[in-house]
């Protein structure tokens, strides 16, 4: 029995409760977009898997069963089997009927099979293999799991040879029964959803390839581009050069042009220059015949003179 006192009861029992109210299907959901409504609309692992795949579907899986496992494990090492049971059962409640969301949760498959790991592990793992096989071969999910919480139900409630447990686990089947009614009123009617976890993994693997195809021809076409604006870059690139070339024959053929009129005017001038000299030698060796004429006729006018006076 437990032996507690009442207000540690209080403290365990809303602490899991509010553990077993953190909705990770719904969390998981918002994150990546999806519609968790589709499908059977409940916020759970079987209707993750439907809509979302079993990638976001066994994440969810995981992320309930630790919820369910770590506080219930923590419970049992240190206040005993009993207080883990009792707890368990208001983690479920949370996990049912969360407070943080409308009181509007899953149906405590995922969360009861975490619990389960830490009242009877090895009894559990068992069960849950037997389940994956079922939904295998199987597709109606809700009767894998009924079959699943009734067994390990029933196991525990014989294994314990306590009253209070056998009370607590028939109270927890019967209360993962009420949240599955409308699956069983579906079924009866044929209109319950199945779940065919071979179909969904190939049309898991077609969605891959094809988005492997589309990413594929994707970047085919950005390699053309790029390919086609290098070729256009290469080719203005070579225009460019050829124009440089062009201009560059053009800047050499000039300063050769320059250059040669530059030696014909330098030729050119000195031809003028040797021609001006040539006039200046030819101008002066004219005034010295003159001034040697003006010369000769002095001494002839002297001589003149002279044979004058001598007459005389």
């Amino acid at each position: 029995m437990i032996t507690l006192k009442w207000y540690y009861i209080v403290l365990l029992v809303l602490s899991c409760n509010l553990i077993g109210a953190l909705n990770f299907a719904k969390i998981y959901a918002k994150i990546a977009k999806l519609d968790i409504k589709k499908g059977s609309g409940n916020p759970g692992t079987m209707n993750m898997i439907r809509t979302g795949g079993v990638l976001i579907g066994t994440i969810t899986f995981i992320s309930d069963v630790l919820k369910g496992f770590i506080p219930i494990f923590i419970i049992k090492h240190y206040f005993g089997n009993e207080m883990a049971v009792f707890c368990a059962m208001f983690l479920i409640i949370g996990h049912i009927y969360p407070v943080y969301y409308k009181f509007k949760g899953g149906k405590g498959v995922a969360c009861g099979i975490g619990l389960f790991f830490a009242i009877s592990p090895i009894v559990t793992a068992i069960a849950v293999v037997c389940l994956i096989a079922y939904l295998f071969v199987f597709h109606y999910g809700f009767i894998g799991s009924l079959l699943f919480v009734f067994s390990l139900c029933l196991y525990n409630a014989i294994a314990s040879k306590s009253i209070f447990v056998a009370v607590v686990m028939t109270l927890l089947f019967l209360l993962i029964c009420f949240t599955h009614r409308k699956n069983i009123v579906r079924f009866f009617k044929g209109e319950e959803n199945k779940l065919n976890l071979t179909e969904i993994i190939k049309t898991q693997k077609q969605k891959r390839a094809n988005h492997a195809t589309i990413e594929g021809t994707v970047d085919s076409k950005i390699n053309d581009i790029k390919s086609t604006e290098n070729g256009e870059s290469s080719s203005a690139n070579n225009e460019s050069e050829d124009s440089a070339d062009n201009e560059n024959n053009e800047s050499t053929e000039n300063s050769a042009d320059s250059e040669s009129t530059v030696k014909s005017k330098s030729t050119e001038d000195s031809k003028i220059n040797d021609i001006k000299s040539a006039s200046d030698n030819g101008a002066n060796n004219g005034s010295a015949a003159n001034n040697a004429n003006s010369v000769s006729e002095d001494s002839k006018s002297a001589s003149d003179n002279g044979a004058n006076n001598g007459s005389k």
